[in-house]
């Protein structure tokens, strides 16, 4: 079975991750100022590069989620006349991906920070807008 995932891309989104995460909770007073008047389009950014980063991990359009356990296939697929395959268009689950980590992320780094780093919905727009110019850029890059 070919894989579902491109592994160049995946290394290349685990280390920009990586220093996102980084971003995301440091307290560092250099990094802070270097974002400090330019902290929206830091988060359009980071968010616009690791969406289309998702989008070309994913190697297919539709996800193809198979059965793993002996019960699942035993009950649907015993007379092979039912084959169990879930299709989910990649695009809406990098989607809901992205909005579920935005969110997340305003909350956990006010959490982890000690409350250095605040919650801002502010933030939590420019993310959503980083996310959607890199899921449409990777969809026109594909297409």
């Amino acid at each position: 079975m070919v894989s579902q995932f491109r592994k160049n891309y995946i290394t290349t989104l685990l280390l920009f991750t990586t220093l996102s995460l980084y971003l995301l909770l440091t307290t560092n007073e250099f990094v802070k100022s270097i974002t400090q008047n330019h902290d929206k389009i830091a988060h359009v950014i980071v968010f616009t590069i690791e969406a289309f980063l998702l989008v070309k991990t994913l190697r297919y359009k539709y996800l193809r989620i198979e059965p793993t356990t002996r019960i699942i296939q035993q009950r649907f697929l015993a007379y092979n006349d039912l084959e169990l395959v879930i299709k989910l268009n990649k695009y809406y689950v990098i989607s809901i991906i992205c909005f579920v980590v935005t969110i997340f992320s305003e909350f956990i780094q006010d959490y982890l920070t000690g409350g250095k780093r605040k919650f801002d919905t502010k933030d939590i727009l420019a993310n959503l807008v980083g996310s959607v110019i890199g899921i449409s850029l990777g969809y026109f890059h594909e297409n």
